[in-house]
């Protein structure tokens, strides 16, 4: 087996267009492909996925971010934050007869509120991520699936000592 990586490439941005707020951009591109690649499956029999994608590698993806910061004159701050990830369809396994391999493309976006203590030692943050509640393959195998977290929310309280 060989990978042959043809073309990577990434490209990230942050602007800040207030003092206050800030969008983050990041767009990445892969082509990634075995180059010689047999397997012999036990139902399938052998198989020749030469010049074939590998798995878990979407041609493209790309994160929009937005974040808005409030600071008090306490020294406080309070900041909001959200991003959606958009990704490409892609398969999880190089099995790609199985119906069940093809991850559909997706985004999936995550929020977080998050408030800092005056004298930087405490935060509270209430976040929720996957709002759209997407259903991600994150691998195939013989024995089932994997996916990602479902929706998931709650509140994190940290401290510095």
């Amino acid at each position: 087996m060989q990978l042959q990586q043809r073309i990577t490439a990434w490209l990230e941005n942050t602007f800040l267009i207030t003092q206050n707020d800030q969008i983050t951009l990041n767009v990445s591109y892969v082509n990634a492909t075995f180059n010689e690649f047999t397997y012999t499956d036990a139902w399938a029999g052998y198989q020749d996925y030469s010049d074939t994608v590998m798995p878990n590698a979407p041609k493209w993806s790309g994160t929009l971010g937005y974040t808005r910061y409030w600071i008090f004159s306490s020294g406080a701050q309070l900041s909001f934050e959200a991003s959606s990830k958009l990704t490409q369809e892609y398969y999880v396994t190089f099995e790609k007869y199985r119906v069940d391999s093809l991850q559909p493309a997706y985004h999936k976006t995550d929020a977080y509120l998050t408030y800092n203590g005056a004298d930087g030692k405490w935060r509270v943050s209430k976040w929720i991520k996957n709002i759209e509640n997407e259903a991600v393959i994150t691998y195939r195998s013989p024995s089932g699936l994997g996916l990602a977290e479902p929706r998931t929310y709650g509140v994190t309280f940290s401290t510095k000592f």
